[in-house]
């Protein structure tokens, strides 16, 4: 569960990956539901370890600064490379 803030929303999907709360009792809300149903609290937290290994891992910031050098690089004229897989 994250604060429902601007950074927080970019962190999960609200309902898929995890819970976006805006207060305590939403918070309280939200785990009540985790322990009434345990299955779909464990779904949701595998997705959202999932959706931050893709989003916020060091391979993916990595790959993206390779992306990124490769495009200033070809945008000077030099001999293109191509972008990270």
């Amino acid at each position: 569960m994250l604060r429902s803030i601007q950074a927080g929303r970019k962190s999960l999907s609200d309902g898929e990956t995890g819970h976006l709360v805006a207060s305590p009792e939403e918070c309280a809300q939200a785990c009540i539901q985790a322990f009434e149903d345990p299955e779909l609290a464990r779904e949701m937290a595998l997705r959202g370890k999932e959706h931050g290994r893709q989003r916020f891992l060091m391979p993916r910031l990595l790959r993206d600064w390779v992306d990124l050098f490769a495009r200033l690089e070809r945008s000077q004229g030099s001999d293109p490379v191509p972008p990270a897989a």
